[in-house]
């Protein structure tokens, strides 16, 4: 039965008592037959032999309250063990270039179609980590504050495309990496609030971009501010082949090609190695897979866990059988003229 499911008695030793209650509840039993109960009636025992059976039931439920009742000095109780988890993640500011030369078919079946795809299955790898997505080009904007809500952060990369930003700006092809650096060691640094189950020391940013700084701060000044904060940063140069054009078209419906020339590997490889951290050269959707799998095992954490055993008490069905028990004798005595004593 459920009501008795992994109960346990804190204190065994009152079952003991069952062996006097026993002998006496015999012993007054052999008493009332040897005074004869129906013994020279044998006409009245035909009629009420039926009462035979009924007088042993009686005792019997006496002895089955009493047990009910010792079971219950026993102290019934019942155990179960909860785990708790007590997660410790780190903060990551995923650092995304949207300049237009992230449209370049290099990489099947563009730079940024790559990055989108394996991003979402970095962050499908996420379990106690806040992201926080910040897309740049001439300048860095917030897309996705700090969050633990993947299945959002999710959709909302699968749904990222060049047309967030302003197609007509001239300056869409320009890339700020320093302020986008700068962007994100704002984010991760707090001024009010630390989440208590974030590490300050915790934090990390990636860095992917397929192009060099172009205007905006000066990433090596970026660089000295995340440094001193102790952010690790990983920076991903997202580039197929040295010679690569886009086909733009400008807000008059001029077609042109522009030539995409390449990337400032010396400041990125700075960056990271001053961070203590690592620089990466993705060059097909493969590569940034076993990046983004490198970097999930070099943030890898051991999740703390507390195994708790909780005890609750459990008398509450022993009383129900005791109020079942005590109706089956009143309804005897009463209906069935049992003879107590």
């Amino acid at each position: 039965m459920i009501f008795f499911e992994n109960i346990t008695f804190l204190y065994p030793i009152y079952f003991i008592l069952c062996i006097p209650v026993f002998l006496l509840i015999a012993y007054i039993y052999k008493q009332q037959q040897s005074l004869g109960f129906f013994v020279g009636f044998s006409d009245l025992q035909k009629v009420y032999g039926g009462n035979a059976l009924f007088h042993k039931i009686f005792f019997v439920l006496l002895a089955a309250i009493s047990v009910t009742i010792i079971s219950i000095l026993a102290h019934p109780v019942s155990y179960t063990t909860e785990e708790k988890i007590q997660m410790r993640g780190i903060d990551i500011q995923i650092v995304l270039d949207l300049s237009y030369s992230m449209v370049a078919e290099d990489l099947s079946p563009n730079r940024l179609e790559v990055a989108k795809d394996v991003l979402i299955e970095f962050i499908d790898s996420r379990q106690t980590d806040r992201v926080w997505l910040i897309l740049f080009s001439w300048k860095p904007f917030t897309s996705i504050p700090l969050t633990f809500d993947y299945d959002f952060i999710r959709q909302y990369v699968d749904d990222i495309s060049i047309d967030i930003i302003d197609r007509s700006n001239p300056r869409l092809g320009w890339t700020a990496i320093g302020d986008g650096l700068i962007f994100a060691y704002n984010g991760l640094m707090p001024k009010e609030e630390i989440s208590e189950n974030i590490s300050e020391e915790n934090k990390i940013i990636i860095l992917i971009t397929d192009g060099e700084a172009n205007t905006g701060l000066d990433p090596i000044i970026a660089l000295k501010a995340v440094k001193d904060a102790g952010i690790k940063v990983y920076t991903i140069w997202v580039w197929g082949q040295e010679d690569t054009y886009v086909d733009y078209v400008d807000p008059l419906w001029f077609k042109s090609r522009l030539a995409i020339w390449g990337v400032d590997e010396d400041t990125l490889k700075k960056i990271s190695s001053e961070t203590w951290w690592i620089y990466y050269r993705a060059t097909s959707s493969e590569t940034m897979q076993q990046i983004f799998a490198a970097i999930s095992e070099l943030e890898k954490r051991d999740i703390e866990q507390d195994i708790l055993q909780v005890r609750q008490d459990r008398q509450e069905p022993f009383v129900y059988i005791i109020l079942f028990l005590f109706l089956c004798m009143l309804w005897l005595i009463s209906y069935k003229n049992i003879p107590i004593s």
